[in-house]
């Protein structure tokens, strides 16, 4: 249970950084592609 506390707080704070991207909206708005895999994504500079 400890580690699936620790991955929701990472998660959280993946979400809350990616959100002051100035790109999030366009990001989030494609099919399929929410905070997360949005932060991916962009980490990879696509």
């Amino acid at each position: 249970m400890i580690l699936n506390e620790q991955l929701k707080d990472v998660d959280q704070l993946i979400e809350d950084r990616f959100r002051c991207h100035p790109s999030i909206k366009m990001i989030v708005t494609m099919p399929g592609i929410g905070v997360l895999l949005g932060a991916e994504c962009r980490r990879h500079r696509w």
